[in-house]
Order: structure tokens, then C-alpha cells, then sequence
């Protein structure tokens, strides 16, 4: 599978997630397509286009990016888990590795890794019932010095699966200056979209969640904050919480 069409079916999944979870999300036909991610057509004469995007951290941020060999090392420990956890199981999931800060991964620690992750994900999912949707945390302390938790979500009618590296905001540094920056990123591809000639173009920012404060509400805190934006609508989207926030 390409790289394009892998992207594509976490945006279908979320996106699904999404849907099922929004409560004033508009019942009609979802089409994948680019530049938005998805037109939605809740009638014969009403279009809707839908641009899906994770929050990321500032690349000034020098805590937030590992050397890239320990990236390809995380790439090949989530391939190799994926593909253990599939001769174990038929079922397809959204699953995130979180990793340890300032991790110390090496390539003899992925074979070990893998086989005794696989098994933890398995023996975890393996009395949950799979005919409805579930999500699960696997706070995982035998390899806590690479794994800090491990989180999934299933949905029997999802026919892929889509296995990533995650990352934890804390709901602090969820500032209103970075909502603004991204947004501002996705307004400057606005000519683009327009092009499709839509009656409304939807930005959802997706985090996988938010680690919570006693000190700090974030729905408070969203609610003091206003947002202009050449998008009708602006959503967060905290994946595994789950929790939906309309910016604007």
C-alpha cells in the first residue's frame, strides 16, 4: 500500500469516529477525495468539504523531535508489532504506540519488543466483544522505558488498520496560538479548495488526546477563546478521550 493510500484510510477511520460522535454531523454521502479530504453530500444541491489535520508541536520545539534513526527504529518496532498482532488476530484497529521521552531504542530490541507486544495487545482484546465498537488503554509497564501506553479503537464494520506513533499534548500547551497557527496553515490552501466550488468547507484538528490537569479545563478554557477563520466551522477532535470542541 502507498503511503498516500495508507494516509487515507487513518482519514477515513477518524473521520468515521468523528461522525459517529458528532452529534450534529450531516447525514449523506461521504466521498474521499483531496484538497478537502472528504466531500459530503447531505443533499442534491448541498456540498460540504471536510480537511482533516493533526496538531503537531513547533519544529523550534527541540524536545519534540527524536534522531531520525531513533524514528526509523519506532517505524520498524510498529511494523513489526503489526505484523505479529495480525498472525494472531483477524481483527482491523486504529492503534497508537506512545513512546517514552528521550527513548534508548536499538535494532536488537525490535524482534523481543514485538513479540512480547503483540501479546500484550492480544491477550488484552481478546474477550472484547467484536461486534460492536470499543476503544482500549494498555498502560503497558514491563517495557516502560519504551512504551508509556499503547491505545486502539475498533469498529467491526472498518476493513483496514491503520498502527502509528502518537503524541500527548498537555492540555496547557494547548494554546490558543497554536490552534490559530494551524488553522492559518490550512486558510492558505483556501483558493484550492474553493476550486470545487463547495456551499461549506469544514477544518477538523485532531489530537490524540489531551493529558488532563486538575488545574487547567480545557472546555473551559475554549469556551473564553474565539476564533475567526475563512472555514465555517472549526473543530478539536481529541481521538481517544473522545471529545469534540467547536472553535468556531
Amino acid at each position: 500500500m502507498s503511503p498516500a493510500s495508507h494516509k487515507k484510510n487513518e482519514e477515513k477511520l477518524l473521520l468515521r469516529h468523528f461522525r459517529e460522535l458528532y452529534y450534529n454531523f450531516p447525514k449523506g454521502k461521504l466521498i474521499a477525495t483531496e484538497s478537502p479530504d472528504f466531500i459530503l453530500k447531505p443533499g442534491p444541491q448541498q456540498t460540504i468539504g471536510m480537511e482533516l489535520m493533526r496538531l503537531h508541536k513547533d519544529k523550534t520545539d527541540t524536545n519534540a523531535f527524536a534522531p531520525r534513526s531513533t524514528e526509523y527504529l519506532k517505524r520498524e518496532l510498529i511494523r513489526e508489532t503489526r505484523l505479529r498482532f495480525e498472525q494472531q488476530s483477524a481483527i482491523k484497529c486504529y492503534m497508537v504506540l506512545y513512546f517514552t521521552p528521550d527513548i534508548k531504542l536499538f535494532k536488537n530490541h525490535i524482534i523481543p519488543l514485538s513479540k512480547s507486544l503483540s501479546h500484550l495487545i492480544s491477550d488484552k482484546i481478546k474477550k472484547r466483544d467484536k461486534r460492536s465498537p470499543f476503544q482500549e488503554t494498555i498502560n503497558n509497564t514491563e517495557h516502560s522505558d519504551v512504551i508509556q501506553s499503547i491505545r486502539l479503537l475498533y469498529h467491526p464494520a472498518v476493513p483496514y488498520s491503520y498502527w502509528t506513533s502518537g503524541v500527548t499534548f498537555l492540555t496547557s500547551s494547548l494554546t490558543r496560538d497554536l490552534f490559530i497557527r494551524h488553522i492559518r496553515e490550512k486558510e492558505e490552501k483556501m483558493e484550492l479548495y474553493k476550486q470545487k466550488k463547495l456551499d461549506q468547507y469544514w477544518l477538523i484538528l485532531l489530537t490524540d488526546f489531551a493529558s488532563r490537569s486538575t488545574s487547567f479545563n480545557l472546555h473551559n478554557k475554549l469556551s473564553l477563546w474565539s476564533f475567526r477563520s475563512t472555514f465555517h466551522k472549526v473543530f478539536l477532535f481529541e481521538i481517544f478521550n473522545p471529545g469534540i470542541y467547536e472553535l468556531k
